[in-house]
């Protein structure tokens, strides 16, 4: 996991989500009389609605503002293919204030969403630098040299979501296609784009390919 710049709430959200969504939980609570533990069910999910005007969806918002990236696991996502989500950072189970908030929505992949469920994790959005390490031989996420800056209950939830048998898989696909294990060598620019967070611990861990060179005009 890297630190990832939130991005400004759109001209559109206000209008399309935050207003309607609002009333959503002005009567919600009225009705339950609390702000937690309110069934999903109940919740209308305005943030994957299309609009009339463009034909898209916050969660489309989400995927332009931040490239297609998940922000627990640094990696890409095809937008065809159904994976990217809308995560509520804060759980709606947790906070119904929440529900509507793009301050509160993380681009997310559909299988980390699921398995995070309620659970209190690290932010991407929080200064974490240092926070987290890759393994490079068994592609596992472990604890950086600044864990100690997080509570270890958080850190452990956070790394069990990080090292589902698929996240871990897929981060082990970028290192072999990276370092040319299956045929032609990905380049380091494109693993840059599409697998940012392992680009950046081989690079901290002195295991870029020879030749290769880090330069901020990659970006």
């Amino acid at each position: 996991m890297i630190h990832v710049e939130p991005a400004p709430k759109p001209d559109t959200f206000d209008e399309y989500v935050g207003k309607p969504g609002n009333a959503i939980v002005e009567r919600l609570l009225k009705e339950y009389g609390r702000s937690e533990g309110i069934p999903r069910k109940e919740f209308r999910s305005l943030w994957t609605e299309n609009r009339e005007t463009d034909g898209n969806s916050v969660l489309d918002d989400l995927i332009d503002a931040y490239g297609g990236m998940c922000a627990y696991l640094g990696v890409y996502m095809e937008r065809t293919a159904g994976c990217p989500t809308v995560d509520h950072y804060i759980p709606l189970s947790r906070d119904c204030g929440k529900a509507y908030d793009w301050s509160n929505y993380r681009l997310c992949s559909l299988h980390v969403n699921s398995s995070k469920r309620d659970w209190d994790v690290v932010d991407p959005f929080g200064r974490i630098d240092g926070w987290f390490r890759l393994n490079l031989y068994t592609y596992k996420v472990e604890p950086g040299p600044k864990a100690g800056e997080c509570s270890p209950d958080r850190m452990e939830r956070t790394l069990s979501i990080l090292n589902l048998p698929k996240c871990v898989k897929g981060r082990g696909e970028y290192l072999k296609r990276y370092w040319g294990v299956k045929g032609t060598k990905l380049p380091l620019e494109e693993l840059r784009r599409y697998a940012p967070f392992v680009a950046a611990e081989l690079r901290d861990q002195n295991m870029l390919n020879v030749g290769d060179v880090w330069t901020d005009s990659d970006q």
